[in-house]
Order: structure tokens, then C-alpha cells, then sequence
């Protein structure tokens, strides 16, 4: 409970978790690698070395393994708990803001997603180039989005279900089912905007993605 008098606590408690979420992913990094470094030793599968991002490894391996402790160098599918500790750690503030302003704080809040989006900020990679693959300047909108509807609900608010938007959400996914399966998926961007705003993106939330979520 982020309340005042306990915010202290609830503040370490919140930095404890992310500390356990970074170890959980350097000790899932290392068992994913010992994994596929097996089975192309055991199973005589070196091509397995080439795939989620572990040939730089080998090629290049004192300095992908500071990029892997400094989060830098992430494998594929093994990606998601970065950026949760991350948010974890911003989570106080975050929770300080929306407590006192929702509106002021999911403003800023969209504000820094759509600015980080079209100037494609995020955090860098190391030592390869590139981003994160889920960046959290990003997806921090969708989680102070889901933090404000709690609060509101928890404060003895409602969110009221509305037929009109319920069926908006029911042809929107329906839309989505055809767009993903047809050739508009090859498609990054629309009408010359920049691709946060009509493509599909993960690293950096694209609206369509959003709306979709």
C-alpha cells in the first residue's frame, strides 16, 4: 500500500522486487546460453549458436558479457523481466504522481511515449547496435494507464462498460485478425506519419499495438 506513512517501505519493497527481477534474468540468460551451447556441442547442432542473439557472444565474448550484466545485450525471448524491473524502479514515482494528478500524470505519461516513439529513444544496446527490444519509456504508458485505473477503483471508482466501445473493441480486434494475416502487415508506417502512430511496432508500443492491448 503506497499510502503516506508506509511509502518508505513500500518504496524497498518495490526496489527489493526489481533487484530479484535482474538476478532472475541474468540467471535465466545464463541457463538459456548453457542450453543452446549444449545441444550444439551434444546434438553436434552448431547453428543453434547463431540463433536469439548468441553469436556475439562467442564472436565477441568480454564484451557481451558487460553488456549482458548492464542489460545491453538481451537474447530473444528472454527480454521481458528488463523491463519490468525497470518500471518497478520508476513505480514509486509513478505511483507519487498518479496518487495526487491521474489526469496530469497519464498526460505526461503519453507525452514521453510519443516522444520517445517518433525520436526513437530508448536504451541502447551494447556492445551491438540497437535498442532494447521493449523499451521502457514506452511501455511505461500502458503500465501508468493500468496504475491509474487501479487507484480510481480502489478509491471507490468505477469504469463503466460501454456497449458503443465495447463494440468498437470487438471490430477493432477483428480488424487487427485480417491486417496481421494479409500483406498490409509488411507495412511500418501510414499516410507519411511516423510508424508509433500506424505501425505495429513492439519495441516501442505503436498506437495500434496499444489499442489492441
Amino acid at each position: 500500500k503506497f499510502e503516506p506513512g508506509n511509502r518508505l517501505l513500500a518504496t524497498l519493497k518495490m526496489l527489493r522486487r526489481a533487484g530479484v527481477l535482474y538476478a532472475t534474468h541474468i540467471v535465466t540468460t545464463m541457463v538459456v546460453m548453457a542450453m543452446f551451447c549444449a545441444a550444439a556441442v551434444f546434438a553436434r547442432r552448431p547453428e543453434l549458436l547463431t540463433m536469439i542473439n548468441i553469436e556475439p557472444l562467442i564472436k565477441n565474448t568480454p564484451q557481451v558479457l558487460i553488456g549482458i550484466v548492464t542489460l545491453g545485450h538481451q537474447l530473444g525471448y528472454n527480454n521481458i523481466l528488463p523491463v519490468y524491473a525497470v518500471l518497478l524502479l520508476l513505480t514509486p514515482v509513478f505511483l507519487l504522481i498518479v496518487s495526487y494528478r491521474p489526469v496530469l500524470a497519464l498526460v505526461a505519461s503519453g507525452a514521453l511515449w510519443l516522444v520517445a516513439g517518433v525520436y526513437q529513444i530508448a536504451p541502447p544496446n551494447y556492445p551491438e547496435p540497437g535498442f532494447w527490444f521493449l523499451n521502457p519509456l514506452s511501455w511505461q504508458f500502458l503500465f501508468n494507464i493500468g496504475l491509474a485505473g487501479a487507484l480510481h477503483v480502489r478509491r471507490g471508482g468505477t469504469i463503466p462498460v460501454n456497449r458503443w466501445l465495447v463494440g468498437a473493441a470487438l471490430a477493432y480486434t477483428a480488424v487487427a485478425l485480417v491486417w496481421v494475416h494479409s500483406p498490409l502487415w509488411g507495412h511500418i508506417s501510414w499516410f507519411g506519419l511516423p510508424p508509433v502512430l500506424t505501425g505495429f511496432d513492439k519495441t516501442f508500443l505503436s498506437l495500434p499495438r496499444l489499442l489492441h492491448i
